[in-house]
């Protein structure tokens, strides 16, 4: 198949240079296809070898290549392993685009792994330093807020920052999902009728196609137990 092929001519640049830019860029590259094939473990091999087995690699591959080896490790569920990649871009490349997403990595690591706040104090920082410059990242980070004190079962927190994303950013696809999650908040808050009345607003919410049917399936079930 395609990816077979790409593989093929990778190795075998790589096998004619090990030791040199064209050898680097191979690796790198072989590493890639690695990702897009979801084959996680081949990816690691392949960029260990890439960070570790030339004497000198291309700089400015260096950080993807570590920003990969953290993604393929999250994948695998392996969340440690994936936070020490990420933290060794953030520590030893804080200028690059890498950092920017390692840090993102770290944020989810620690939501993977139940650690909740340390989640809020990463998502901070990381609003901290990327959200003012990128609007699309300040969304996200902001709805992830929302997310993590959902997560950690503040519900008066979660339906808080809900509420302010989709005053924020009310033409937003996102905005649909934070009010079904601000109704949820609501009703675990025992706020019943505020549950009702929030996933009511879904209805003409742009983007609502996908969360519409759970909201009139929840105001349903709700409406009928009060």
């Amino acid at each position: 198949g395609r990816y077979s092929e790409a593989e093929i001519a990778y190795q075998s640049a790589f096998n004619i240079a090990p030791d040199s830019e064209l050898g680097g860029k191979a690796l790198y590259l072989l590493g890639l296809a690695y990702y897009e094939q979801e084959d996680y473990q081949s990816l690691i091999t392949s960029y260990k070898n890439l960070v570790t087995g030339i004497s000198s690699p291309p700089g400015g591959w260096l950080a993807g290549a570590y920003y990969y080896i953290g993604e393929a490790y999250y994948q695998l569920g392996r969340y440690g392993e994936a936070e020490e990649m990420y933290s060794y871009i953030v520590e030893n490349y804080p200028g690059s685009e890498m950092a920017k997403y390692a840090k993102s990595g770290l944020v989810a690591c620690a939501t993977q792994q139940g650690k909740f706040d340390l989640a809020l104090i990463r998502n901070r920082e990381f609003l901290e330093c990327y959200g003012e410059a990128d609007k699309d990242v300040d969304k996200v980070a902001k709805l992830q807020v929302a997310n993590l004190y959902f997560n950690k079962r503040d519900y008066k927190n979660s339906l808080l920052f809900y509420r302010r994303f989709a005053e924020e950013y009310p033409g937003n696809e996102m905005v649909a999902e934070a009010l079904y999650r601000e109704g949820l908040s609501f009703y675990r808050l025992g706020h019943y009728s505020e549950a009702i009345k929030t996933w009511k607003t879904i209805i003409n919410k742009k983007g609502a196609s996908k969360v519409l049917l759970q909201a009139l399936d929840r105001a349903a079930y709700t409406s009928f137990g009060l």
